[in-house]
């Protein structure tokens, strides 16, 4: 009996080596490919400097990184779009990505959240460069970026959620409802309802809320409602906030400048942003849980 247990462990052993050993690692430095959830392509940054060290030493020095960049494909985006880096692979530890552009020579930080950032608001032509810090080592990617206006922009934005803290990346809103026209003199007034028609869309509000994939927060927690593109003139943003299971009422929060903080109270909340703009309305909706 005792040979046969010795002989049994041996085994699992011996599978357990076969499978460590069978498991495919990429040690090569990660390429980087720079691309957005909207409808302009993504593209591939070039490599401009590399400090690796893993199954084997990768190095590579670029003296003119701008230079370098200029001579890369240009990336096609809007300005103050939302743009993520999507590596080749990630058998390593992340330790931070950073960003920043340069036009005219101007050097610009781009603030990441994870892995994605806002690009700037303003047109033109721009380097930018992406620098990744990992357990292994350094990237540096750089490309040539063109930014315009998107006049021609037919829809409502689609909104996110973005939190300052480490770590958290965009979280989307769900949109439901919008009145959107690109025609001059649109009225963008918000037709006024009756007590029942509001109690009745407030419990339509929640409702719709708790289909939604829950997005976690801390009390208080302060954050900023992003737009993917800026095709249009705010003229005002609401945050309604009603916690779940009460009387399925929706309270006011306070916006400045895009952001707000959410309540004290722990809890499962439904978040409604409403949107009023030159070109129409739109509300979106989300599933907060406090914690």
């Amino acid at each position: 009996m005792e040979m046969f247990l010795k002989m049994l462990v041996g085994l699992f052993i011996v599978i357990a080596l076969a499978g460590c050993i069978g498991e495919d690692y990429d040690y090569t430095p990660p390429t980087a490919i720079l691309g957005s959830d909207y409808d302009i392509g993504e593209g591939t940054l070039g490599t401009a400097n590399v400090d690796w060290n893993s199954d084997e030493v990768y190095k590579k020095n670029t003296d003119d990184i701008k230079a370098f960049a200029k001579k890369q494909k240009p990336f096609h985006f809007y300005v103050g779009q939302n743009v993520y880096i999507d590596l080749s692979h990630t058998d390593f530890e992340i330790k931070k990505i950073s960003a920043y552009v340069i036009k005219n020579n101007k050097k610009t930080e781009l603030p990441a959240d994870d892995n994605s950032f806002e690009l700037p608001n303003e047109e033109g032509k721009y380097v930018i460069i992406i620098k990744l810090l990992a357990d292994k080592g350094s990237v540096e990617y750089a490309g040539n970026l063109i930014l315009k206006n998107k006049s021609d922009y037919p829809y409502q934005p689609d909104a996110h959620l973005k939190s300052g803290a480490d770590g958290e990346g965009d979280k989307e809103l769900e949109l439901i409802e919008s009145t959107w026209s690109l025609e001059e003199n649109f009225d963008t007034g918000i037709e006024k309802m009756s007590l029942r028609e509001m109690e009745e869309h407030q419990k339509e509000i929640f409702s719709f809320a708790k289909e939604q994939k829950p997005l976690y927060y801390s009390p208080e927690q302060q954050l900023k409602v992003l737009f993917d593109h800026r095709n249009f003139k705010m003229r005002e943003l609401r945050v309604q906030v009603g916690q779940v299971g009460s009387d399925n009422k929706l309270i006011d929060l306070q916006v400045e400048d895009q952001t707000f903080n959410l309540p004290n109270e722990t809890g499962r909340y439904a978040i409604l942003v409403k949107l009023v703009a030159d070109k129409g309305n739109a509300e979106y909706i989300g599933n907060i849980v406090i914690k």
